[in-house]
This record gives C-alpha cells, sequence and structure tokens, in this order.
C-alpha cells in the first residue's frame, strides 16, 4: 500500500521545452487555418504532425493525449460519448432512433457526429466531435464562455459538410446563439436523454401509472355504487366480480359517487338495469295481488297457483294465510250447507253452488251437501257460470304476469351478468395499473440510485426535476444500498 500511493518519481524532461509547449498550447486554442492548416478543426494526427513540422519531434499516437493533458487541453480521465446515459435508455435509443437517423443523414448527404462538451479545471472548454468510423476532432477555447464556444465549433464544423449532431443534455443547448444555429439550419441536433432525464420520464410514468390506477379504483368503486342504487341488490356477486372484500365492499357503498363522468360509458348500462328492476317489481306485486284475487275467487289449489303462478307452495300458502276471513267464510257456507243437509232442506243447489264459489272442493260439497256430483254439475252451470268465466279470467292474468316476472328476471339476470363482466374488466383493468405502477416505481428507484452513482449527488436538484418528496428520493437510494448524506434544513 505504500508503494502504491506514492507520487510519481520520475523526473524525466519532456521532450519539448517549456517555451515549445507553450507555444503549443496557444497554437491549439485558435483556428488551424491560421497556420496554414487546410482544416477547422484540430485532430490528434495533424497535432502530430504540426509538432513534427515546427519542431521535428515525432510523437507516437499515445503521446499526444499525453502533451495535452500535461497543456491542460484534454481530461485526464476521457469519458465515452453517453457516459451517464441510462443503459437502457441509450440501448433503445441506438437500436431505434439510431438507425433511422443514420438513414435520414445518408439520404440527405449528411454526416453524423457524436458531440460532447467537457470543461477542464484550467478553465479550457474542449469541444469534441467523432463519427462512428472516423477520427475525432476537437476545438479548445480558453477564457470563453461556452455559449460562444459551442456555436463557434459547429460553425467550424458545418465548413466540412453537413453535420447531424448527437448530443447529450447540456444548458447551451437552450442558449440563444445555438437555437438560432438551429433555426438557419447549419447543423442538425438530437438530444439522447442522459440519466436523470431517464429517471424523470420514469417518475412521470410513475405518477401517471398511479393517477390512472386510482382512477381507475374510483371508478371500480363508482360503479358498484352506481349498480347497488340502481336495483342490482346482490352484493356479494357485484363484490366477487369487482374483486372486493365484502367489508371493503361494504365501505364503498356507504361513500357516494366520487367521480360520476366515469360512469358515462355505463349510464345505458343502469338505466337500463334500473328499468327492468322497477319492472320486476311491479310485476311481482302484480303477480301477489292476483294470486290473492285468484283464491278469494275460490281456486283453493295450492299446486294450482304454484304451477300457474311460478311461485313455490310455501309461498302460496303464505299468501293464503294472509287472508283468514276467506277461509272463514268456506266454514260458515259449510256449516250452513250441512246443517240444511241435515233438516233436509230442499233445495240446496244454490248453497252448493255459493260453497263451490268460495273454494270448497267439489267432493267436500258433495259429501256435506249429500249431493251426487252430476246434480252439483248441473247446478254450477246453472248458477256459477259467471263464477267459472272469472275463474279463469284470473289464471290466465296470473300466468301473464308470471310470464312477465320470468322474463323480467332473465333481463335482470342478463343485465347482472354484463354488470359482473365490467365489474370484472375493470378490476383486472385496476390490477394491471396497480402492477404497472410498482414497476414504474422499481424503475424510478433503479434511476435514481443509477444517477446517484453517476456522480448527481445534489438531493434537491434530483427532487426539482422529479418531482418527488424529500423521503422517496431517500427511500429509494437506502433501498438501493445508498446511505446518503442527512440534509439539514
Amino acid at each position: 500500500m505504500e508503494t502504491l500511493n506514492r507520487e510519481a518519481l520520475s523526473d524525466r524532461p519532456h521532450v519539448l521545452s517549456a517555451t515549445q509547449m507553450s507555444e503549443i498550447s496557444s497554437v491549439l486554442t485558435g483556428d488551424p487555418r491560421e497556420y496554414g492548416i487546410a482544416c477547422a478543426l484540430w485532430t490528434l494526427a495533424v497535432v502530430r504532425d504540426l509538432i513534427a513540422a515546427r519542431y521535428g519531434v515525432r510523437l507516437d499516437r499515445y503521446g499526444i493525449p499525453g502533451l495535452l493533458r500535461l497543456l491542460g487541453l484534454w481530461p485526464a480521465n476521457p469519458r465515452h460519448w453517453g457516459a451517464g446515459i441510462d443503459p437502457e435508455v441509450l440501448a433503445q435509443w441506438r437500436r431505434h432512433r439510431y438507425s433511422e437517423l443514420r438513414r435520414q443523414a445518408h439520404d440527405a448527404g449528411g454526416t453524423l457526429w457524436f458531440a460532447d462538451i467537457i470543461p477542464l479545471p484550467s478553465g479550457v472548454t474542449v469541444v469534441t466531435a467523432s463519427t462512428p468510423m472516423g477520427p475525432s476532432v476537437f476545438a479548445a477555447y480558453r477564457d470563453t464562455p461556452v455559449t460562444d464556444a459551442f456555436p463557434d465549433f459547429c460553425r467550424r464544423l458545418a465548413d466540412s459538410g453537413s453535420p447531424w449532431l448527437m448530443m447529450t443534455p447540456h444548458p447551451v443547448l437552450s442558449a440563444r446563439p445555438v437555437a438560432r444555429l438551429r433555426a438557419e439550419g447549419t447543423v442538425r441536433m438530437h438530444i439522447v436523454p442522459r440519466t436523470l432525464d431517464a429517471a424523470v420520464s420514469a417518475a412521470e410514468r410513475w405518477r401517471a401509472a398511479r393517477r390512472t390506477a386510482l382512477r381507475t379504483k374510483h371508478t371500480r368503486a363508482d360503479l358498484l355504487r352506481a349498480l347497488h342504487a340502481a336495483g342490482a341488490r346482490e352484493v356479494t356477486t357485484l363484490c366477487r366480480a369487482a374483486g372486493l372484500a365484502r367489508v371493503t365492499a361494504d365501505e364503498v357503498l356507504r361513500g357516494a359517487v366520487l367521480h360520476p363522468e366515469t360512469l358515462d360509458p355505463w349510464r345505458t348500462l343502469l338505466d337500463e338495469l334500473t328499468a327492468v328492476t322497477r319492472r320486476l317489481d311491479e310485476a311481482a306485486d302484480e303477480r301477489e295481488r292476483l294470486v290473492a284475487a285468484c283464491w278469494k275467487a275460490g281456486v283453493s289449489s295450492v299446486g294450482l297457483l304454484s304451477r300457474t303462478g311460478g311461485l313455490p307452495r310455501a309461498r302460496v300458502e303464505r299468501v293464503a294465510s294472509a287472508l283468514p276471513e276467506v277461509a272463514a267464510e268456506r266454514e260458515r257456507l259449510l256449516a250452513r250447507l250441512a246443517l240444511a243437509a241435515e233438516r233436509g232442506e230442499q233445495p240446496r243447489d244454490e248453497l252448493a253452488v255459493a260453497c263451490w264459489s268460495a273454494g270448497v272442493s267439489t267432493s267436500v260439497v258433495v259429501h256435506t251437501g249429500r249431493l251426487g256430483k252430476p246434480r252439483l254439475a248441473r247446478a254450477v252451470k246453472t248458477y256459477g257460470e259467471g263464477v267459472a268465466r272469472e275463474r279463469e279470467r284470473l289464471l290466465a292474468a296470473l300466468g301473464e304476469a308470471a310470464t312477465a316476472v320470468r322474463q323480467s328476471t332473465l333481463v335482470r339476470d342478463r343485465l347482472l351478468r354484463r354488470a359482473h363482466a365490467v365489474l370484472a374488466r375493470v378490476a383486472a383493468r385496476a390490477e394491471a395499473c396497480q402492477r404497472a405502477e410498482e414497476r414504474a416505481r422499481e424503475r424510478r428507484n433503479e434511476l435514481i440510485a443509477h444517477c446517484w452513482r453517476a456522480g448527481i449527488r445534489t438531493i434537491s436538484l434530483i427532487e426539482r426535476r422529479t418531482h418527488l418528496h424529500q423521503s422517496v428520493t431517500y427511500g429509494a437510494l437506502r433501498a438501493s444500498g445508498i446511505d446518503p448524506p442527512m440534509l439539514r434544513r
């Protein structure tokens, strides 16, 4: 470790003297055309030929960068173009956008250049540009603002052809001289996002995914409330379709509709379901009324009423039990008929027909009144023809009401199935949005950590660019194994 930490011990003098190196430094910060060189920008090969022609010293290809570092005209650690850009974003850009730009530049007769602006500690700004298959050109500017240096570099580069510059984001790109260059068409610039810009876009995608997830969640809750208010009372089925627990659904149903505008696509479905539910309730009430009317008219067969009205026997019996006065009237008429039969009163036909009309069965009337069935049949035909027609009318009306109830029930079930399908789609969309939000959040946190590792150590800058809270930024860094310094405010 002591050996590694030692400073350089070489005191070997450079092959060029201090005066010669000072002259070279002043030459390289100017325009090559002022010194009789045909090109407008410097290359390493041009610098080597210039030194060989002026001072008779032939440096190798590796000695020129070292000399430039000694002169403060070259970075100590040269960086490749695209350093600090998210690798995934850069790979995607090269795979899709770069191939298209290369084809467009070829068709227009232009040349693609990858440009970079490198500020050096010595106060020199170096602007470089390189082609995929050619040498790099550069220009060094001492004590010159970058807003003047970069437009000058672009004009000198344009003298050799039609340049298409590939640039990473830099503040100088928004300066007025550069904007004028782009407006004049001197150069064409295409910006590739850096890591921080990728983190910003990831944060925007995360916020968009979160807004979509919340909007879908509210839409699902609003739809559930609207369907329940419209008559879809089967909350358990609706909750199962919506992917909600019953407790959560009860809380949702107690709330109000937050976003009624989201229900517009399903407004027709809700109105139709409301109308069908209303018709179903009205048809069910009408069927109950007709069952009671049939029972009052003397249709005392529970099985017949159950088959005709489409009701279970227990429900028909409950309807009959709610009419005790009808049973009391039957008992009273049967008692009168029995008394008349014991006394041998004649005729008993009208009294027997009254018992039959009240709903007493034929066998009971024949047995109690001591009449034959043929005689009772003739008496019913004579005195009870109107009662029979009324019974037939009421039974037909009951059958129609049962058909209406059955059809309304089928329509309601179909609409409920459609509502379940809508809720299922909304639930699936909500889950997909939730998963997208989680992926976007993970990607955002990875890019924030990548920004930190790439040298962007200003927490406030990350917060301003991504519009995130400080706690979110710190949490993302700590989740990636980075322990940022505590920020005191």
